[in-house]
Parts: C-alpha cells; structure tokens; sequence
C-alpha cells in the first residue's frame, strides 16, 4: 500500500512538472501565449497599481482621524483643567 502512495505522488509530480513546462513553453514560445502573459502581467500592474492607491488612501484618511482625536483630546483636556483652576 505504502508503494502506492509513492508511484501515486510521483505521478503527480510528473504530471504537475509536463503541465507547467507545456504552459511556460506556451506563453514563451508561442505569439498568442506572450500576448496573453503580457495581458496577464498587464493586469497585474494595474491590479497592485490599485491596491498601493487605495492603502496610501485608507492610510492618510486614518492618520487624518488619528489627528482629530488626537486634537479633541487635547481639547478636552484643556476644558478640564480649566475647569479644575477654576474650581
């Protein structure tokens, strides 16, 4: 049984190998293949082009928001011992 597994493994293994070798000999070797791995990096430009947008976005609207507690905090604080001299 133990030598099963094996033979079933190292076919897979096999099989993973010829299908990324057939897939990196179409999208180097054939024109259709480095249109579409052009396309596909294209993509993925765009896709992490986005993504770095965004997250510098969502980064300066928190840090704004961080700010502004930051400030009414201070606020607060001011009014209190304000209030505390004065009392």
């Amino acid at each position: 049984m133990n030598n099963d597994k094996k033979t079933t493994t190292i076919g897979a293994v096999i099989l993973v190998g010829l299908a990324a070798g057939a897939a990196a000999w179409y999208f180097m070797k054939t024109e259709k293949g480095r249109e579409t791995a052009d396309n596909l990096l294209d993509s993925l430009h765009n896709i992490s082009s986005d993504i770095k947008d965004k997250t510098s976005d969502s980064f300066s609207q928190v840090s704004e928001q961080a700010k502004n507690v930051i400030d009414n905090l201070k606020t607060k604080t001011d009014q209190f011992r304000s209030k505390a001299d004065n009392f």
